[in-house]
C-alpha cells in the first residue's frame, strides 16, 4: 500500500496494470445525444469508469488516440500527484510546440467534465429544475421574478467547484500577509548582533518556502477559475444553441440571427473573464482590512489618514459603475443592430449589387458603427480615468499615512523596521486598488449580459404539437401523416424577446429578419369562399392572430409520394412547417407515425427535410454529406458521382 501511494504521488504517471479495460470502457464517452437527465447520468458513470480505467492503465500514444476526433487523450486524467501540482503533464505538449508548429493531431482532448455535452447537460437541468420551482409559487411572485434565472442556474452548476477554488484564493491572500511578519523577524535579527545564525537560515528559508507556497496556491486557484469560465461558456452556448431550436415564431421576429450570434461570441465568452476577478468581490476587501489591520499595528491611529483616502474614491467607484451599465447597454444594442444588418446586407449582396443600392447600405452601417465607436470611446475614457485613480491610489494612501504619522507627534520616528513593514504592507494594498476597477468593469459587462441571456433564455417556445406515434394502433398504421381538422398560425409579429424601453424606438425596424420564411408563407391556405373569415380574423384584437392555414384534413400513405402543387403565395412551406411543428396550433391534431418495425424508436427515427434556404455546416466536404452517418466508400463515391 506505502509503495502504491508513494508511486503514485512521485511517479510521472499513475501505475501501469495492463488489461484492464474493455472495448465497451473505451467508447464509454461516445454516448448518444439524449434528454439531458439521461446524458448527465451517462456522462457522470463515464468518468468513474475512464477514471478507473487510467488510474491502473497507461495508454501508448497510438492506443489514446481518439477513432473519430483523432485527438489525444488528456494527460491530465492519467498524472501523478506531484505531476498534477507543478504541471509536468504539459511539458510533453510543450516540447512538441518549441519544435514544430502544433498541428490538430498533436492537441488533446477535454476532459469528460469540460465538454460541452456534460456541461451543458447540467445546465439545462439546472434551468428545467428552476422553472418548474418559479412556476409552482408563479402565482405570489412578480412576473420578473417567476421567470427562470441563468445566474442562478449557473450558481447550482458550479457554485461549489467555485467555493473549492477560493479557498486556494484566500490561501494565497492570508499567505501574502505572513511575509512582512517574517521580513519583521528578519530585520529583528539583523539588528541583534547576539542572535544565533540559524534563526538567520530559518527565517531566509521560511521566506523561500512562503514565496513558493503562495504561487502554487495562486497559479492554481487562476487555473480552476479559467476553467470554471470555460465550462459557463460552453454550457451557455449550449443552452443557446438549444433555444433557437425551440423559439417560437413569434419570438423568431425578437430574436435575430445577429443578436443570437452576438450572446455566443460576446456575452457567453464574458464569463471567462469574470471568473478570475469575481473572486474580488470579497478578497479585495479583505485584503484592505488586513492591511490595515497590520499597519495599525505598526503606525496606530495615523492609518486613519489612509482610510480617509480609500472611503474618499468610493463615490468614484459608484459613478463609474452608474455611467458603465448605460454605455455598455448601449453598446451592445448597437452591435446587435450593426451585425444584424451587415448580415442582412451580405445575405442580399446579389439584389445590392444589381440595383446599385451599395451606398445607401454603406451609409446605413457607418452610421451604428460610427454610434458604437462613440460608445466605445466614452467606456475606454472612463476606464483610462478610473484606473489612473486608482493606481495612484496606494501612492496617496501612504503618503497621507506617512505623513500624519511624522508630524503628528515629534516621538514618531521611523526607523527601518517599521518603514520596511510598512511599505510591504502598502505594496499589498496596491493589487486590490488596481484591480478594483477592472472588477467594477467586469461586473457591469456581465450583469448586461445575464439580463440579455435572461430575456433570450426566457423567450416563448415552440409548443411540442405533434402527436409521434410508433405502432399500428389508433387504427392510422397505413398513414404516417395525419392532420385533423388542423388551424395554424405564425402566431403574434412581435417582439418576445422584451427590449428595454429607452431603447424600443430605436430598435423598431430591426426585427424584420422573422424567422425565415418567405413572403408566401404569409397568406393563408384557404379558398376564395373564406376569404371574408380570414379578414374579420386580422380586424380581430392581436390576441387572436390571423390564421395561416386554416381546416386542414391531410392522410399520406405510407411510402407514397406527394407533390404539393401551387402558386406562389399559397402556404405551401407553411404546411411543412406545421408537419414539422415550427408552427402554433389554433385548433386539431397533427400525427407521424412511424409504424411498428422491431427497429423503430425513437432514437433511430428520424424526419429529413430539405428547406428552400441553402445551408452547410462549418465542417469538410465528405462530413457535409455523411452528416454524421458511417463512412461507405463504394456509397459515398457514387453520391459524389450523382
Amino acid at each position: 500500500m506505502f509503495t502504491l501511494f508513494t508511486l503514485t504521488c512521485f511517479a510521472d504517471r499513475k501505475p501501469a496494470e495492463q488489461n484492464f479495460s474493455s472495448a465497451e470502457e473505451n467508447t464509454a464517452f461516445v454516448a448518444p445525444a439524449t434528454d439531458f437527465e439521461e446524458e448527465e447520468e451517462e456522462f457522470s458513470s463515464a468518468i468513474n469508469s475512464s477514471r478507473r480505467q487510467l488510474l491502473f492503465r497507461s495508454l501508448s500514444r497510438e492506443e489514446v488516440a481518439d477513432s473519430e476526433h483523432h485527438l489525444l487523450e488528456c494527460p491530465e486524467l492519467r498524472a501523478s500527484f506531484l505531476s498534477r501540482l507543478t504541471y509536468t503533464w504539459f511539458d510533453a505538449l510543450a516540447r512538441t510546440g518549441y519544435r514544430k508548429k502544433l498541428e490538430l493531431a498533436d492537441l488533446w482532448q477535454l476532459r469528460p467534465e469540460d465538454k460541452a455535452r456534460y456541461v451543458g447537460a447540467q445546465f439545462a437541468r439546472a434551468w428545467e429544475g428552476q422553472k418548474v420551482r418559479r412556476s409552482s409559487t408563479g402565482s405570489s411572485s412578480t412576473p420578473e421574478t417567476a421567470k427562470p434565472s441563468a445566474l442562478w442556474a449557473l450558481c447550482r452548476c458550479f457554485l461549489p467547484f467555485y467555493l473549492y477554488a477560493s479557498t486556494f484564493q484566500l490561501a494565497s491572500v492570508l499567505l501574502s500577509f505572513v511575509y512582512p511578519q517574517l521580513l519583521a523577524v528578519f530585520i529583528d535579527f539583523v539588528a541583534t548582533p547576539t542572535a544565533p545564525s540559524w534563526h538567520g537560515y530559518a527565517v531566509a528559508v521560511a521566506l523561500l518556502g512562503l514565496g513558493c507556497l503562495h504561487s502554487v496556491c495562486f497559479v492554481y486557484y487562476l487555473r480552476l477559475t479559467l476553467t470554471i469560465g470555460q465550462r459557463v461558456r460552453n454550457s451557455l452556448i449550449t443552452a443557446i444553441y438549444r433555444k433557437s431550436l425551440k423559439l417560437s415564431p413569434a419570438a423568431r421576429v425578437g430574436c435575430s440571427s445577429g443578436q443570437i450570434t452576438n450572446l455566443m461570441s460576446v456575452d457567453a465568452a464574458d464569463f471567462v473573464d469574470l471568473m478570475t476577478d469575481v473572486d474580488l468581490i470579497w478578497s479585495a476587501p479583505l485584503q484592505v482590512l488586513l492591511t490595515l489591520y497590520f499597519l495599525w499595528q505598526e503606525l496606530g491611529p495615523s492609518v486613519l489618514a489612509g482610510v480617509a483616502v480609500i472611503l474618499a474614491l468610493l463615490p468614484v467607484n459608484w459613478l463609474a459603475s452608474k455611467w458603465s451599465v448605460k454605455w455598455e447597454t448601449e453598446q451592445m444594442e448597437t452591435k446587435d443592430r450593426r451585425i444584424n444588418l451587415i448580415q442582412e446586407t451580405l445575405g442580399g449582396i446579389k439584389i445590392i449589387k444589381l440595383f446599385g443600392i451599395e451606398r445607401s447600405f454603406i451609409e446605413r452601417i457607418s452610421e451604428i458603427r460610427n454610434r458604437e465607436t462613440s460608445v466605445l470611446r466614452k467606456i475606454a475614457l472612463m476606464a483610462a480615468v478610473t484606473s489612473t485613480t486608482w493606481s495612484v491610489a496606494p501612492f496617496m494612501v501612504a503618503f497621507a499615512t506617512f505623513g500624519t504619522y511624522i508630524f503628528s507627534s515629534p516621538e514618531h520616528v521611523l526607523d527601518a523596521k517599521k518603514a520596511f513593514v510598512s511599505l510591504t504592507l502598502l505594496e499589498l494594498l496596491r493589487f486590490p486598488m488596481a484591480a478594483i476597477p477592472q472588477m467594477i468593469n467586469q461586473y457591469v459587462v456581465s450583469m448586461v449580459s445575464i439580463r440579455r441571456l435572461n430575456r433570450y433564455l426566457n423567450a416563448a417556445e415552440l409548443a411540442g404539437y405533434v402527436s409521434y406515434q410508433f405502432g399500428d394502433g389508433g387504427g392510422g398504421g397505413e398513414n404516417i401523416i395525419t392532420l385533423e381538422g388542423a388551424s395554424f398560425t405564425w402566431g403574434k409579429a412581435e417582439a418576445a424577446v422584451e427590449k428595454d424601453k429607452d431603447d424600443e424606438e430605436e430598435d423598431g425596424d430591426e426585427g424584420e429578419e422573422g424567422d425565415g420564411r418567405d413572403d408566401g408563407d404569409k397568406v393563408p391556405l384557404i379558398t376564395a369562399a373564406e376569404e371574408g373569415d380570414q379578414s374579420s380574423s386580422e380586424s380581430s384584437p392581436e390576441s387572436s392572430p390571423p390564421l395561416v392555414l386554416k381546416n386542414i384534413n391531410l392522410k399520406i400513405k405510407r411510402g407514397s409520394l406527394v407533390a404539393i402543387v401551387g402558386e406562389v403565395a399559397t402556404g405551401k412551406s407553411s404546411l411543412l412547417s406545421a408537419i414539422l411543428g415550427d408552427m402554433e396550433l389554433v385548433e386539431g391534431s397533427v400525427r407521424v407515425n412511424f409504424g411498428s418495425s422491431s427497429s423503430s424508436s425513437k432514437s433511430s427515427t428520424t424526419i429529413g427535410y430539405v428547406a428552400q434556404q441553402a445551408w452547410i455546416r462549418n465542417a469538410s466536404l465528405r462530413e457535409n454529406i455523411l452528416f454524421d452517418a458511417k463512412y461507405d466508400l463504394v456509397r459515398y463515391n457514387k453520391i459524389v458521382r450523382i
